[in-house]
């Protein structure tokens, strides 16, 4: 297996921290547990957003030049990338920040380098019975935007911050709407 992921279907809703394979064929980290130490049954599951926003998840090959990927993220619009070998299997994360950091470090060559020199290897993802109180949380804990999905050891999405404040708005004005109706009544 080429990574390892931390957590089991039963400990659902809680989220982790899944360390993909070291280039240097270290060891792999099973990440740490977080636990956002409550759990509130209201709040939308991350599966209701992939309902809505559908399942594509753009990958690109750690072999993948840093230019190509620039094209991934130019061709869907979008501002980051999971990594995946040929079984589509997670291998990291790549976005347009990794891209800015190694053009400063590296200047123009950068973007003959492989995707895998810049990608992050450690992962935070979550399971589909997520709720988006524990997305908003690890996102503004972990400071990530993007957050791979995964049911099992299968890629099922990724929501980004612009995914979960809007789900999050659509449940503010869900219980506005419900407060509305009480008063009124």
């Amino acid at each position: 297996m080429l990574y390892q992921l931390s957590y089991s279907p039963e400990m659902l809703p809680k989220l982790y921290l899944t360390t993909a394979p070291r280039p240097d064929g270290g060891d792999i980290d099973r990440g740490s547990r977080h636990d956002m130490g409550h759990e509130d049954r209201r709040a939308m599951k991350i599966s209701s957003i992939l309902t809505q926003k559908g399942d594509f998840v753009a990958t690109v090959s750690p072999e993948a030049t840093v230019s190509e990927l620039l094209a991934l993220l130019a061709e869907h619009r979008i501002g980051a990338v999971v990594v995946a070998d040929p079984e589509q299997r997670l291998v990291g994360i790549v976005s347009e920040r990794d891209v800015a950091r190694a053009c400063h470090n590296h200047g123009a060559s950068a973007l003959d380098q492989p995707v895998r020199a810049i990608m992050t290897e450690l992962v935070v993802t979550c399971g589909p019975d997520a709720s988006t109180e524990e997305l908003m949380g690890l996102m503004t804990e972990q400071r990530v935007r993007h957050i791979p999905v995964l049911d099992e050891d299968t890629m099922v999405g990724i929501v980004s911050i612009g995914d979960i404040v809007k789900a999050r708005l659509a449940e503010l004005e869900t219980e506005r709407d419900a407060m509305q109706a009480y008063i009124s009544s």
